[in-house]
């Protein structure tokens, strides 16, 4: 399947965007492309939980510990 070229368009104004991004709470974008049809966006590895795991820890943290991590997802939304 070949991406419309609107599709295209679009994809390579959000991997512009998206490799512009040095933060160190946002994931880097090393690479991007198109592949057989298929748009591709390669992130770096990275150590930590995921999501799922998280939220289960979550359930048990303080309010503290909540904010904290809020604080943390703002401050790398207002960069983004």
């Amino acid at each position: 399947a070949s991406c419309p070229p609107s599709a295209v368009g679009r994809f390579e104004r959000e991997v512009m965007a998206a490799g512009k991004i040095q933060h160190p709470s946002i994931v880097h974008a090393t690479d991007a492309g198109i592949e057989a049809g298929y748009q591709y966006l390669a992130m770096e590895i990275v150590d930590g939980w995921d999501l799922a795991r998280l939220a289960a820890i979550l359930r048990t943290a303080s309010i503290a510990d909540v904010c904290e991590i809020a604080r943390q997802i703002a401050l790398a939304l207002s960069y983004a």
